[in-house]
């Protein structure tokens, strides 16, 4: 019997960290048996010019059938919420602060970040992006820190992954076809709120208390039960 697989989506970063971002995702489905393969999201942005391009490439080159449920963190989670709508419906999808409409506030402090990555100025808008990250009220404990790699390539990363986020809305295009999924929102993030989830008939939105962006970092014990939810709904399927 093969074990079942998982595709994992990254948030955007501007240097690939091996999948750190994503690890207590990873263990959690571990934990369920189902093994999973993690992609780099910012890399995809610089493959592809738009969402759609993004979406429609990661389909073109991943074998999508391989996979039982699709997860991903912010930039991930919106994409894995897209791979599904537009090329496996039937795919379950956990969403980890991946908004499905960005227009207003969000919009604004993402820009804020794409605008300094654009005239390469990294180390700022790193420096926002980890504050905005963070709880309502919390501050970062200890400095930035900065894994190798060339200041022209993070910003150029972070640039592209973020603009694909500036004011989208597929709310539509994710109900239509019913895609089954749970998003999971910090109770006092900075960035993706209760607006900006997906919300329809098949489409849950789960709310973790006093966790920023980062759910599943900050409160990596309140990842099982939903995805262990999605994945009974996959084998009863």
């Amino acid at each position: 019997m093969s074990t079942a697989r998982a595709l994992v989506l990254s948030p955007a970063m501007p240097w690939w960290d091996g999948g750190a971002a994503v690890a207590p995702l990873v263990d959690a489905l571990a934990s369920e048996g189902v093994a999973a393969d993690v992609l780099d999201t910012s890399a995809l942005a610089l493959a592809h010019g738009t969402l759609t391009e993004v979406v429609d490439g990661t389909a073109q080159e991943v074998d999508l059938d391989r996979y039982a449920i699709f997860v991903g963190n912010a930039l991930g989670g919106t994409v894995a919420l897209l791979l599904a709508a537009c090329h496996r419906p039937d795919t379950p999808v956990l969403s980890v602060s991946g908004p499905a409409r960005t227009a207003g506030t969000l919009t604004d402090r993402l820009a804020h970040i794409v605008d300094a990555a654009r005239t390469g100025d990294i180390d700022t808008a790193v420096e926002i992006l980890h504050r905005l990250v963070m709880p309502i009220g919390k501050e970062r404990e200890g400095p930035n820190s900065r894994p190798g790699g060339d200041r022209e390539t993070g910003a150029r990363r972070l640039a592209r992954s973020l603009h694909l986020l500036l004011d989208i809305d597929v709310i539509e295009m994710l109900r239509e076809p019913g895609v089954r999924a749970v998003t999971m929102i910090g109770g006092r993030s900075q960035l993706v709120r209760e607006p900006n989830a997906l919300h329809s008939p098949t489409a849950a939105v789960v709310h973790v208390e006093e966790a920023g962006m980062r759910v599943h970092l900050e409160r990596p014990d309140t990842v099982a039960a939903p995805l262990r939810r999605l994945l009974r709904q996959e084998a009863a399927a």
